[in-house]
């Protein structure tokens, strides 16, 4: 159950990377050192333009997060938003577990 957990978080993450993408693209990365900047861009275009982007097509084709929440299934609505918050808790709590500071901070 925490794999899936795991995996269904990691899908909701690379669907809003994924959502961003234009948004990342032309973010100003200008962190006031010089070489960090273009550094930064240049990693983040490199995850855009990635084999794991590329190879989540089809989930990203597959998952709609706009039916996900539409009134007209009351009843599942409210556990379907149940279900999601624990989910991130359940994840969380897999998080707080870890030792490592550093680990827990790039983790959450």
């Amino acid at each position: 159950e925490r794999i899936d957990n795991l995996h269904f978080a990691f899908v909701v993450l690379l669907r809003a990377v994924k959502k961003i993408t234009p948004f990342l693209r032309n973010f100003d990365y200008s962190m006031g050192i010089q070489g960090e900047d273009e550094k930064a861009h240049l990693l983040v275009n490199r995850l855009l333009d990635s084999q794991i982007m590329k190879s989540c097509q089809p989930v990203f084709d597959a998952f709609d997060e706009s039916l996900l929440f539409q009134e007209q299934h009351v009843p599942t609505l409210h556990s379907l938003k149940r279900n999601f918050k624990q989910i991130f808790q359940d994840i969380a709590k897999i998080f707080n577990c870890v030792k490592c500071q550093r680990c827990r901070l790039h983790g959450k």
